[in-house]
């Protein structure tokens, strides 16, 4: 057997629903130890889920809400009713997926603001979420 990602040998995770094997670090989520009882992969995992989910890594995921677009301005953490359900306009994920992210961002950089002449105002800061 192969590794599914890297395919290299060595211990594999076997899954008990299709002939994949994975590293216990290949594996998306990296599994931490080893699984016991049956046990689905990543893909097979995915095939569960209903709704798409966000990647998680890139730029997109990883902006903070900008607090300026009707879906910020209808959350409740910007005094909005929070009936919209919609992500702010610059946090829509490009890399959809069914499988869930392998860990969501923790550090965010905070995204620039315009002033009148269209110019950008203050430097990229990180702020925790």
């Amino acid at each position: 057997d192969e590794c599914y990602i890297c395919y290299g040998g060595g211990e594999l995770v076997l899954c008990d629903h299709c002939p994949k094997a994975f590293h216990t670090i290949c594996h998306i989520p990296q599994l931490l130890e080893i699984p016991q009882g049956e046990w689905r992969c990543c893909e097979c995992s995915a095939l569960l889920y209903k709704k798409k989910q966000r990647c998680g890594k890139c730029i997109e995921c990883t902006q903070v809400d900008c607090g300026e677009c009707t879906p910020c301005l209808s959350m409740k953490k910007f005094e909005g009713n929070g009936k919209y359900g919609k992500p702010c306009i610059f946090k829509r994920c490009k890399y959809m997926r069914y499988a869930a992210p392998e860990h969501m961002p923790q550090v965010a950089k905070k995204r620039k603001s315009r002033n009148e002449e269209g110019r950008a105002v203050a430097g990229s800061k990180k702020q925790q979420l």
